[in-house]
């Protein structure tokens, strides 16, 4: 338990609204956010996952309830919320898929040793009753999740939102590729909901603005993607988890073309070819 606490204090740093270095306070709302009234976990469902999509550096602002579903004990019993990105997430769940254990990588191990690599900071362990959190995060694209470790069912409901933070050029430190177009991940569900999921950053600080095209190949179909972005302090970040009218199998092999202009010219442009994944967006 002593690194699970040595974690908790590390975390509650930001949890109580320390202001990081180079940051001058929260912009608009990004669009990503997630509102429900009172859900129920536990049993064969034991976690609750919300998508965050960050399109710029960002602060997660998440608040809500824990409750009691049933009469006849004296609370609602603990849970826990932990933040990671997508690609720590899928590294989870998969390792649940290999092993035939469903989401066994969330198990009492992970969390009693909580692994702050991989854990972001908007994540709060033993959670009862009300809770709030907040903490600042690069763009990208993450999972909340609402953990249930317990044997009794819980309900809570839960109001995020991520708005933009800006932060001053002067005080932060860029460690850029040195790749003028840096695709972090890209991916394809092969099951439905088909779901197209990339963070492509472009390492350039002398545009004013920026726009990606993507098109996207399977044997049967393809699909284009566009977007438009507007400078960060170290770069642009294009993230995208969106539902893709494209339907392709398990395995099954895709193209990227991937091209983005800066002030309305061509700045760089990359090919990629990679399968379609497994469904991971169940929870």
């Amino acid at each position: 338990m002593a690194d699970r606490r040595n974690f908790l204090l590390a975390a509650s740093t930001t949890l109580t609204g320390a202001t990081l270095a180079g940051c001058t306070g929260k912009g608009g709302t990004l669009d990503s956010s997630d509102t429900f009234g009172f859900e129920e976990i536990g049993g064969a469902n034991p976690i609750h996952s919300v998508v965050v999509t960050a399109t710029s550096y960002c602060e997660l602002t998440y608040q809500g309830e824990v409750r009691k579903t049933e009469e006849g004990f004296e609370n609602a019993g603990e849970v826990d919320i932990l933040v990671v990105s997508e690609p720590v997430f899928r590294e989870i769940y998969l390792s649940g898929s290999e092993s035939g254990s469903g989401f066994i990588g969330l198990n009492s191990n992970f969390l009693s040793n909580p692994p702050s690599n991989k854990i972001e900071a908007p994540s709060q362990f033993d959670i009862n009753g009300e809770f709030e959190g907040s903490g600042q995060m690069p763009a990208g694209n993450y999972r909340l999740l609402v953990v249930n470790q317990g044997e009794r069912s819980i309900e809570f409901d839960l109001d995020t939102k991520t708005y933009e933070y800006h932060r001053d050029s002067e005080s932060v430190s860029c460690d850029q590729d040195t790749s003028p177009l840096d695709v972090k991940y890209m991916s394809v569900t092969g099951r439905y909901p088909h779901v197209l999921l990339y963070h492509i950053d472009v390492n350039d600080e002398s545009g004013s603005s920026y726009s990606l095209s993507l098109d996207l190949q399977s044997a049967r179909q393809e699909i284009s993607v566009s977007q438009t972005q507007m400078q960060d302090v170290c770069g642009v970040s294009f993230v995208y988890f969106k539902e893709i009218d494209l339907e392709p199998d398990v395995g099954d092999e895709l193209r990227a073309n991937i091209v983005v202009n800066k002030n309305g010219e061509e700045y760089a442009k990359r090919n990629l070819i990679f399968d379609a994944s497994e469904r991971t967006d169940n929870l």
